[in-house]
C-alpha cells in the first residue's frame, strides 16, 4: 500500500517536472515568436474623408537586446510590409540596456529603412530609450532607418488633413510638461505617447485617438486572474482599445520583453488601426 502510493506519488512529480519545463519553454522560446497581427477600427466623425480607411501600423518596444535582436525584428519588417499601411508609428523603448546589451546597430537599421509606408514613419521615446542613458542612440537610429522622432511636437499630414503628435516619455524625458493647452486640436488628432495611462488626463482634450505601448499587456497573464505585473503609468489600461471622453485609446502589447524574457497568453503583436468616418 505504502509502496504503491510513494510509486504513485513519484511518478506526480515527474509529471509536474515535465509540465514544468514544457511550460518554460513555451514562455521563453516559442510564444515570444508568436507573431500576431491585432487589427482594430476607430470611427470618427471629425476624420476628413481623404483618411477614411487609412491604415496606421503601430510597432513598440522592441526591447533590443539579449532576447531580441534584429533577425527578430526583421521577421516583424516581412510581416508588417506585407499588411501595405499607409503610416507606421513605433510608440518607445527600441532597446533594454543599450550600454549593457551590445546591438547591432547597422541590422536594426537596415530593418527599420525596410519598413514602407507612404503617408510616413514616425516615432516616441520610452522609459527604456531615455532612462537608461539611450535616447540619444535610440534617435539617431530611429532616424536612420526612417522615422521621424516627436517630442512634444506635432506634424501636420496635409494630404490626409490629419495631424499627428508626439508626446515624449513622461517617466524621464520631456513628457512630463506636456501641456495640451498649447496644441491646436482642430480636426482629426492622432497622438503618439508611450505610457497610456496618460490616457486618463488627455481624453477630453481634444485628442481623437492615441496609440500606446509600455505594458507588455503584461508579459505573463493567467486565465481569470489576467497580467501579474504592470508597469507603473501602464495599469490603468493594460493592452486593447479604450473609449473615453469622445476619445479612443489603443495600448500595443508589443514585440519585446523586458527584465524576464518570457510571454506567456499574451504573444507579441503588430496592431493595425483603421480610421473610418463616422
Amino acid at each position: 500500500m505504502i509502496a504503491n502510493f510513494f510509486r504513485f506519488l513519484t511518478k506526480l512529480l515527474l509529471w509536474c517536472v515535465v509540465l514544468i519545463v514544457l511550460a518554460f519553454v513555451w514562455m521563453r522560446w516559442a510564444e515570444p515568436r508568436l507573431l500576431t497581427v491585432t487589427e482594430a477600427e476607430v470611427r470618427s466623425p471629425v476624420l476628413p474623408g481623404m483618411a477614411d480607411g487609412l491604415r496606421v501600423a503601430q510597432i513598440t518596444d522592441t526591447h533590443f537586446g539579449f532576447a531580441y535582436d534584429a533577425e527578430d525584428f526583421a521577421r516583424v519588417v516581412t510581416k508588417l510590409n506585407a499588411l501595405s499601411p499607409h503610416i507606421v508609428v513605433f510608440t518607445g523603448d527600441l532597446f533594454e540596456e543599450y550600454d549593457k546589451y551590445p546591438a547591432d546597430d547597422a541590422a536594426i537599421i537596415e530593418a527599420l529603412s525596410a519598413i514602407t509606408a507612404p503617408h510616413g514613419k514616425y516615432a516616441v521615446l520610452g522609459n527604456h530609450d531615455h532612462g537608461l542613458g539611450a535616447a540619444e542612440d535610440s534617435i539617431r537610429i530611429l532616424e536612420s532607418g526612417g522615422f521621424t522622432v516627436l517630442s512634444n511636437e506635432s506634424v501636420t499630414l496635409s494630404a490626409l488633413g490629419i495631424t499627428l503628435t508626439g508626446i515624449d516619455d513622461c517617466f524621464f524625458g520631456q513628457g512630463g510638461s506636456f501641456d495640451p493647452a498649447v496644441f491646436s486640436w482642430d480636426g482629426f488628432d492622432l497622438v503618439l505617447c508611450h505610457e497610456p495611462d496618460l490616457f486618463t488626463a488627455l481624453a477630453g482634450q481634444g485628442l481623437d485617438l492615441m496609440l500606446s505601448g509600455h505594458t507588455h499587456g503584461g508579459q505573463v497573464r493567467l486565465p481569470i486572474l489576467g497580467e501579474l505585473i504592470l508597469p507603473y503609468l501602464g495599469r490603468e489600461y493594460p493592452m486593447g482599445s479604450y473609449s473615453r471622453a469622445g476619445a479612443d485609446l489603443f495600448v500595443s502589447r508589443g514585440l519585446g520583453t523586458s527584465k524576464l524574457p518570457l510571454r506567456f497568453l499574451c504573444p507579441p503583436e503588430i496592431a493595425l488601426i483603421t480610421l473610418k468616418t463616422a
